[in-house]
């Protein structure tokens, strides 16, 4: 796995990244564009409403010039980098069924982590990236090569993690990676929140931030709606169903995994590093556990890519790669901003 630490203007921060991850960005691209299934001026169309829907978010400039110094780093054109940083948008209306990712925060211990679940050939590709801003707030995200950011911890306390939802709409929102970023960006967990809660409509998914003082919120986007969640009884749990919604179907992946984790919450009352751990090892239901070992999916191998787990206080991410729950986790650690 790759861990890069940048640092410097938004610019110079994504030609490094270009650069240094050249390949592994063209062989994302070709992952995508078999899953995509689109014509190059299809693509790039599409890429584009999403290149402007971030050109009119306040704020977003320097997300544009990173994008930009990603193109021009890598060779690719920057359209196929637009769609790299959108393809959840680009993907929503193709997967009604959803089989991935598990996310939980404890209020009492401020530990907030997910599996990351997803296609088989990422699991080689996958990039641990740390950005040390001039103003001294710093971030890890872990993250496909090309994308600004996914799942990660920032040096405010901040933590934040992500959720696919499909979606039968055609979606033309800031995309959700972008807000991702934006959120570890944010130099506290109310700029956080307010970020995301102004994120506007065109998205489908689910954003759980997590800050180091016990305050936690999983935000759904669904298209045009955008419905808030906060823990009960201190824990907080999301899988690929609106929390909102009784799922039509109860014996789904979705509906399985979250009333398992539930079930395992009940019946474990440690909140410590090493409950998080256990609770995403789970793999007690037999044909939709936590901890996911590769099956077919439409075609392609999708399992458990990773597992995060982040003691927000702590600033650190422990990170365990695959989905063997034998293997050890592996710890990074940001400094804390200067007050």
């Amino acid at each position: 796995m790759h861990h890069l630490v940048l640092s410097g203007s938004p610019s110079a921060i994504g030609e490094i990244h270009g650069e240094t991850l050249r390949a592994d960005i063209a062989d994302c691209v070709e992952i995508y564009r078999d899953i995509f299934k689109l014509d190059d001026d299809a693509l790039s169309a599409r890429a584009m409403v999403h290149h402007q829907a971030i050109a009119d978010a306040p704020g977003s400039t320097p997300y544009l010039e990173e994008i930009a110094g990603i193109a021009r780093g890598s060779g690719q054109p920057e359209y196929i980098i637009h769609a790299l940083n959108a393809r959840s948008e680009l993907m929503a209306d193709m997967y009604p069924e959803i089989n991935e990712c598990t996310a939980v925060y404890f209020s009492q211990t401020a530990l907030l982590g997910q599996n990351w679940d997803w296609n088989s050939k990422l699991e080689s590709l996958f990039v641990l990236m740390e950005i040390h801003r001039p103003d001294g707030h710093r971030l890890m995200t872990i993250t496909e090569p090309g994308m600004l950011g996914k799942i990660g911890i920032s040096s405010a306390g901040v933590g934040v993690c992500l959720n696919f939802m499909s979606s039968p709409h055609e979606l033309r929102g800031l995309p959700i990676h972008i807000v991702l970023r934006a959120v570890l960006d944010a130099g506290n967990f109310n700029s956080a929140i307010t970020l995301a809660r102004h994120a506007g409509p065109g998205r489908s998914g689910n954003v759980m931030i997590g800050s180091d003082s016990g305050e936690a919120i999983t935000i759904e986007y669904l298209a045009d709606e955008r419905l808030e969640f906060e823990p009960e009884d201190g824990t907080l749990l999301h899988t690929n169903h609106s929390l909102g919604m009784t799922p039509e179907d109860e014996t789904l992946s979705t509906s399985q995994r979250y009333a398992d984790s539930c079930r395992w919450c009940v019946e474990h009352p440690e909140r410590d590093l090493s409950a998080l751990q256990s609770l995403l090892s789970a793999k007690a239901h037999p044909e939709y556990p936590v901890l996911r070992e590769y099956c077919k999916v439409d075609g392609r191998m999708i399992g458990t890519l990773c597992t995060i787990a982040m003691d927000l206080p702590a600033r650190e991410l422990h990170l365990r790669i695959g989905h063997d729950e034998s293997q050890q986790f592996s710890c990074y650690r940001l400094c804390p901003d200067r007050v």
